[in-house]
């Protein structure tokens, strides 16, 4: 058994979008200072971060809540630096449809 790449996994989701076999939506970018508060909002979409950067500068432990509609996904993941990550799934109103969350960071010296 193989592991999965979440960046394998962005690129074929894009693709699926681009075709029309997916719909893609992304907040706007948000930068934060490490342990730092910061939110942002879109439409019906509010995400609300807490980074801090390790002391390796190689990692990032992330305190998040994601609000969209009725649905929440709250949480604290590690995540290295530069990388994307699947934070899980939200409700859809669609029956047979998932929202899927990703998380992609990156931090500045």
């Amino acid at each position: 058994a193989g592991s999965v790449d979440s960046g394998n996994v962005l690129n074929e989701l894009r693709s699926l979008a681009q075709s029309g076999g997916a719909n893609s939506t992304r907040l706007p970018l948000v930068t934060v200072d490490s342990g730092r508060f910061s939110e942002t909002t879109q439409g019906d979409t509010n995400l609300k971060i807490e980074p801090t950067i390790s002391k390796d500068g190689q990692g990032l432990s992330i305190n998040y809540a994601l609000t969209a509609g009725e649905s929440e996904l709250t949480a604290c993941v590690y995540n290295k630096n530069g990388d994307s990550l699947l934070l899980g799934t939200l409700d859809s109103a669609k029956p047979g449809t998932a929202k899927l969350v990703f998380l992609h960071t990156s931090s500045a010296p």
